[in-house]
């Protein structure tokens, strides 16, 4: 649920935030973000129907990357690098890599100023390595929660292929890699 929900009520949040700074900028810009918010809302209800098992699983890694870019907050611009030929993979891998992208950026947009940031995925002879980095300041710390559910989460699914997952401060931001053993 964390996850899957949390991520959609975190982009819905940032997009209403930037609808209420910018609804003095006039209707335009106030209808394309509440179109944003009704997409990424209509997403969170695909998300909880998956959970529960009424849909099909996740498509290719490619095409549920850019789905899930798409409904960023046009205030952080995400590149994404996918290795070329596309790599084909079982819905187990793209799974833990579709959430951990997911956890990553959800975690850019609530904890830090970032502006910019980048989705790598590279395959070595052994490994599949993703990298999803940003440029932001961590933002001043708020009332404790229990909170690193999602990091944890992640961590744990992909240690379930016999994988890692390491998340900490980068060279210009924040950090998250996973790497997973490829045959």
């Amino acid at each position: 649920m964390h996850d899957a929900v949390g991520h959609a009520v975190t982009v819905m949040v940032t997009h209403a935030g930037a609808a209420r700074l910018g609804a003095a900028d006039g209707p335009p810009q106030l209808r394309e973000t509440l179109e944003r918010i009704e997409r990424v809302g209509r997403g969170a209800m695909g998300d909880l129907d998956r959970v529960l098992g009424l849909l099909e699983p996740l498509p290719p890694l490619g095409p549920a990357l850019r789905a899930l870019l798409a409904d960023l907050p046009p205030h952080l611009a995400v590149t994404l690098e996918l290795p070329c030929p596309a790599v084909d993979l079982t819905d187990p891998y793209t799974e833990v890599l579709h959430r951990a992208v997911r956890e990553a950026l959800t975690n850019t947009l609530k904890h830090s100023t970032a502006t910019a940031a980048a989705v790598r995925l590279r395959r070595t002879r052994r490994a599949l390595c993703l990298t999803v980095t940003d440029n932001g300041r961590p933002l001043p710390a708020g009332p404790p929660s229990s909170g690193r559910r999602g990091l944890a989460a992640a961590h744990h699914r992909a240690a379930a292929l016999g994988g890692t997952l390491t998340a900490g401060p980068g060279p210009a931001g924040w950090r998250v890699e996973v790497e997973l053993p490829w045959p």
